[in-house]
């Protein structure tokens, strides 16, 4: 038999030591929009930022003022960057901060080439100065209707707007209905920002244009647009 004190105990144990794995990095939950018009404190015209769904949902969507930007739609407008400050070292003891705004146009097919760049810089410069002309007015209006159909398609709203669309009367749609109202409808159907001046009603069957639908029943509602010099015609039912 072996006594305990013949036993050898080593004279230090190995050691287990436990890693804990780190954090994991959670995905951004923010998605990329298009402003349609300016926000102040969040960002200005054409400019493409990363927002909250959910603030896009109830607050930029809800107000026809941004446009989602998917694999499949681009930006619906030209693409302006967030300004940008840089400073400049003058010869003076301070150093003078000038605002400078980089505006890029880009289309959906790709980047603009320099002659391109160069002619729209140029157009641009010629519709400020005739802006500044009383006698020059109606061909600025002329301008910035052609930029506005620019901005969309026929080809998207085929599709997304069906041929006779019942529009039933409620607190929030009351006679008569303008033209902003149908806008606003078109948008929320085909996610698409139509110009009230590419917007004409008529009573079906009649050439007689109207500014705005007066009563119940079924109306022509005619969507031109000027750059493609065609016509999309749908019919919109009023009911109670």
């Amino acid at each position: 038999m072996f006594s305990s004190s013949n036993r050898k105990i080593p004279a230090s144990l190995p050691k287990f030591i436990r890693y804990a794995s780190g954090p994991k990095k959670r995905a951004s939950d923010k998605i990329p929009v298009q402003l349609l018009r300016n926000f102040p404190g969040t960002g200005v015209k054409g400019e493409i930022i990363r927002v909250k769904p959910a603030f896009m949902r109830n607050y930029l969507h809800h107000q026809n003022g941004a446009a989602y930007i998917t694999k499949d739609q681009g930006p619906r407008i030209p693409v302006v960057e967030k300004p940008t400050k840089v400073e400049v070292v003058a010869k003076a003891e301070n150093p003078v901060v000038v605002e400078a705004v980089k505006t890029k146009s880009k289309a959906s097919a790709g980047a603009m080439s320099l002659d391109e760049l160069s002619t729209l810089f140029t157009t641009m410069r010629s519709k400020r100065s005739a802006a500044s002309s009383a006698s020059a007015s109606d061909s600025t209006f002329e301008a910035s209707t052609a930029s506005e159909d620019a901005a969309f398609t026929l080809a998207e709203l085929k599709g997304a707007i069906p041929a006779v669309y019942t529009l039933q009367l409620s607190d929030s749609i009351a006679l008569p209905i303008g033209k902003s109202t149908l806008a606003s409808i078109i948008f929320n159907l085909s996610g698409v920002q139509v110009p009230q001046t590419a917007l004409s009603i008529s009573e079906t069957g009649k050439k007689a244009g109207l500014d705005a639908i007066p009563a119940i029943g079924d109306y022509t509602l005619s969507i031109t647009n000027s750059a493609e010099k065609a016509t999309v015609s749908k019919t919109i039912r009023v009911v109670a």
